[in-house]
């Protein structure tokens, strides 16, 4: 599973951009194993990208439902950075209320999206807030970048978010819910 920035990217050059997914994907053609695709702002950061994106992978987020784990793959550039839309915060609303029986729910993005507080930020903060919201009571981990092995209770494994993107790593308690942004795999920590 990835989180995204799997390309240099930011940049407005199709054959640039064709090439790093091409050397990126020659990677992952290697593997034994299913692998799915997430953008980051690496990824998907101006409308070219977007549409190169598009062209490859079509949805830039994406459930599905393995061993009775629902796994919700959330864009966190969809129009701009840091941004998830009201149409994917109701499209999550309705694969919660589809999938509402699972034993786990895992939901991936690539930005700590509670974490920006940027001008202009005021709707992608309402957005995360409700998604935030429907997850209460439900069994689930939030996955960022990459996730690190953390040993917790039962209790705390329950509502546990992991974050990334900063490269650092940091515990944020907000709601009754614990967050972990962690690094970058391979970094020390």
């Amino acid at each position: 599973m990835s989180v995204g920035d799997l390309i240099e990217g930011y940049s407005e050059d199709r054959d640039v951009l064709n090439t790093e997914w091409d050397e990126f994907i020659g990677f992952v053609e290697k593997l034994d194993m299913p692998f799915f695709y997430l953008p980051g702002n690496h990824d998907i950061s101006n409308p070219v990208m977007a549409e190169v994106w598009k062209e490859r992978f079509d949805r830039s987020y994406y459930h599905f439902v393995y061993r009775d784990v629902l796994f919700v793959c959330l864009n966190t550039e969809e129009t701009a950075p840091n941004t998830i839309t009201s149409q994917q915060a109701d499209w999550v609303e309705g694969v919660l209320a589809d999938d509402s029986d699972v034993r786990w729910t895992m939901v991936f993005l690539h930005k700590p999206l509670w974490n920006y507080n940027e001008t202009g930020s005021e709707e992608m903060h309402a957005m995360w807030t409700r998604i935030e919201g429907m997850l209460v009571g439900r069994k689930h981990t939030v996955f960022f970048r990459a996730f690190p092995p953390i040993y917790q209770t039962r209790a705390q494994r329950e509502q546990l978010f992991c974050a990334g993107h900063y490269r650092r790593w940091q515990w944020i308690e907000r709601t009754p819910v614990r967050r972990v942004r962690s690094r970058r795999v391979g970094d020390d920590v």
